[in-house]
C-alpha cells in the first residue's frame, strides 16, 4: 500500500486589517509547506 500524503498543517493568522498581509512571517510559512488561515 502507498503511504498516505500528510495533511499541510494549518496555521492561524490574526491580521489587525482587512487590508493586511501577513508579511514576512507568513511567506516564511508557506515556503515551509504551512497552509495559511486568514
Amino acid at each position: 500500500m502507498p503511504p498516505r500524503a500528510r495533511p499541510r498543517p494549518k496555521i492561524l493568522i490574526v491580521l489587525h486589517q482587512e487590508t493586511s498581509s501577513p508579511g514576512r512571517v507568513g511567506h516564511m510559512l508557506l515556503e515551509e509547506g504551512f497552509d495559511l488561515d486568514i
